[in-house]
């Protein structure tokens, strides 16, 4: 099949612009341990037992979640870049 009809022309190939699915799946296996770490800190410091209550030292349970996934947001880059 000739480039054109498959839509994937050479300059393609090396352009740096162009995100490619083997780093999008890179980045969600860092952002992935990255969670499971800190999964890991709250289930080892009983936050999984406080999660249903409705105050968690000032919190409410699903803001919990959400400082779990941005703490996880925020790491993925440095474990990226250190390649």
């Amino acid at each position: 099949m000739p480039a054109s009809e498959s839509g994937y022309d050479e300059s393609m190939k090396n352009d740096p612009d162009i995100i490619r699915w083997s780093q999008i799946k890179r980045f969600f296996v860092h952002f992935g341990g990255w969670a499971f770490v800190y999964f890991i800190i709250g289930w080892l410091s009983d936050l999984n037992e406080k999660f249903y209550q409705k105050d968690i030292m000032g919190v409410e349970g699903w803001e919990v979640v959400w400082l779990w996934l941005i703490l996880s947001a925020i790491c993925t880059p440095i474990t990226l870049s250190s390649r």
